[in-house]
């Protein structure tokens, strides 16, 4: 005999309350139980949401005590098509590009958002970058500037909310990611 559960759990912030989103039980029974087998469920979100999972599987043969396994999975941000956020480290300074804090960022009016200065922001990142975390050595003109937090949900240009990315990642994955956010 062997059993396994898994449950979803969706959250609007990181470390916030989650809610459960299903409860699946699937039991697997003689011939079916193999070295290997596996089972999955797939969810299709509708809103981008920090998910969570936990799983328990049990495991037992007549004449024997069941063994039993339980996980979790640590909160993972998806976007409403069910991407996960990227993650990305910068082997320069081996920072992590940060999550959003919250998955329901609503979205600002053009005429709200903190503009971006192109040439002057960009300069002023790039010099406070290498005071920092001294020169990397980078094709500074291969990179593009991309606010963790982006400033059609609110960001802004502070340091701390800006990171960089070689070109084409941040147009051909990041981007897109926030595009379905």
């Amino acid at each position: 005999m062997g059993r396994r559960k898994k449950r979803l759990y969706e959250s609007n912030t990181y470390s916030g309350k989650y809610g459960r989103v299903f409860l699946h039980n699937r039991e697997f029974l003689g011939k079916d139980i193999k070295v290997g087998k596996s089972y999955s469920k797939s969810y299709y979100p509708k809103k981008t949401k920090f998910f969570m999972s936990q799983h328990t599987s049990v495991a037992g043969w007549k004449g024997s005590l069941p063994d039993t396994s339980t996980g979790t999975l640590a909160p993972a941000l998806a976007n409403k098509i069910a991407w996960l956020y990227p993650k990305i480290i910068n082997t320069h300074n081996n920072k992590t590009m940060p999550l959003p804090a919250k998955a329901n960022f609503p979205k600002i009016p053009l005429e709200d958002r903190v503009k971006w200065d192109s040439s002057k922001d960009r300069d002023n990142y790039i010099k406070k970058y290498i005071e920092k975390y001294g020169n990397p050595k980078w094709k500074w003109s291969e990179f593009d500037i991309h606010h963790v937090l982006p400033r059609e949900y609110g960001g802004n240009n502070s340091f701390n909310n800006l990171y960089p990315l070689t070109r084409d990642i941040h147009q051909q994955i990041v981007n897109p990611w926030w595009m379905k956010y």
